[in-house]
């Protein structure tokens, strides 16, 4: 996996699953609790793809 974001996005949703609340998945990730909601619907609408970080705008990156 290339992003550690994605890994954050499917840990989260694991926790999910696990039957955790938006809550004390978001302090697990340390995001805010409407992050962690927008990526359950957007698992809930698209699956895992929905997750996966996507091409980012802008020019890339510099510093490697």
């Amino acid at each position: 996996m290339k992003h550690g974001r994605n890994r954050i996005r499917l840990l989260a949703m694991h926790h999910i699953q696990l039957g955790k609340s938006l809550a004390v998945v978001s302090s697990i990730v340390k995001v805010h609790w409407s992050t962690v909601q927008g990526w359950v619907k957007r698992y809930n609408a698209l699956g895992f793809e929905g997750l996966y970080e996507g091409k980012r705008s802008g020019a890339p990156r510099k510093i490697a």
